[in-house]
């Protein structure tokens, strides 16, 4: 069967796309428009989210009927005017998408990119990350042990002197985010991490493990701090995940964590907070890494 293709005109450009009736959420009626209309209202704060970095694509061709799967390399059919840049893999070097407006970011939630992923650091600086992720993965679904698992965290890195920042996952979890000042490469931020990891687990053995087989973790928190190193990715904010409901990864304030969930903000709910700043003083409040250790 034929596309059917319409030109959507999107930050100055003329945007291809195709299918837009194809429902991608079907217990909520959520169509592929809707996909494409929600990333291009939501495009000030996801495009900062993916700006200068490069893409992986979490793609559900067919919606949640579909498999999911990760697409990193940039496909040749992709217009000229979307960015690019070549990342080493040990299979050799990839050239994968960058987006930099909402024309480049309707062009890939339209090739069924319905989660951008990205790493902690920029195209111009590869191997200095400006975040530090500490994800929070529940092994089984106890808000309030979410919560009290983010404040120790969020306590932990006060004692370090490090700030800390919330975002519900839009999945099961919530991540916690320091913001750095790019002074440290990923050789004393990974480690960095994996002490926060073990310091949790070792100050709270019934809440935190570092076990990364599910079968090891029991009921308590896997800290996965495994989005820090090179190669890695982390769900960007504002980014729809391929759950019922279209939940969304949000950037929360620390007193929103208490009346809010992991999947509280979705497709339909998170433009309501446009123009809302949830982490004021997130780059003022840059760190460097290096005096930690």
């Amino acid at each position: 069967m034929a596309s059917k293709v319409e030109f959507q005109e999107i930050a100055g450009r003329s945007v291809r796309l195709t299918n837009l009736d194809k429902v991608l959420f079907p217990d909520d009626g959520i169509t592929k428009r809707d996909l494409v209309d929600y990333v291009v209202r939501c495009a000030e704060p996801l495009v900062a989210a993916l700006r200068d970095r490069p893409l992986s694509m979490e793609r559900r061709i067919d919606g949640l009927r579909g498999e999911g799967f990760f697409h990193k390399h940039r496909p040749d059919h992709f217009p000229d005017w979307i960015g690019r840049v070549e990342v080493p893999t040990s299979k050799g070097p990839m050239v994968q998408a960058v987006v930099n407006d909402a024309a480049a970011l309707a062009v890939v939630t339209n090739f069924g990119c319905t989660t951008p992923h990205v790493p902690t650091t920029t195209v111009s600086d590869p191997h200095h990350p400006d975040q530090l992720v500490i994800d929070l993965d529940p092994s089984v679904d106890d808000l309030d042990q979410m919560r009290d698992a983010a404040y120790l965290v969020r306590d932990l890195l006060e004692d370090l002197d490090l700030p800390a920042f919330a975002r519900w996952s839009g999945s099961r979890g919530v991540h916690v985010v320091v913001p750095l000042d790019r002074t440290a490469d990923h050789a004393v931020v990974v480690p960095l991490g994996q002490r926060i990891a073990q310091v949790l687990e070792e100050r709270y053995p019934a809440l935190f493990t570092t076990a990364f087989h599910k079968v090891d973790r029991g009921d308590r928190i896997y800290v996965d701090v495994g989005r820090n190193g090179p190669g890695a990715t982390v769900v960007a904010s504002w980014s729809v995940r391929a759950r019922p409901g279209a939940p969304v990864a949000m950037p929360v304030a620390w007193e929103e964590v208490d009346v809010t969930s992991p999947r509280h903000f979705t497709l339909r709910t998170a433009p309501e907070r446009l123009g809302l700043d949830p982490w004021p003083g997130f780059e003022g409040a840059r760190v460097d890494a290096t005096r930690v250790l």
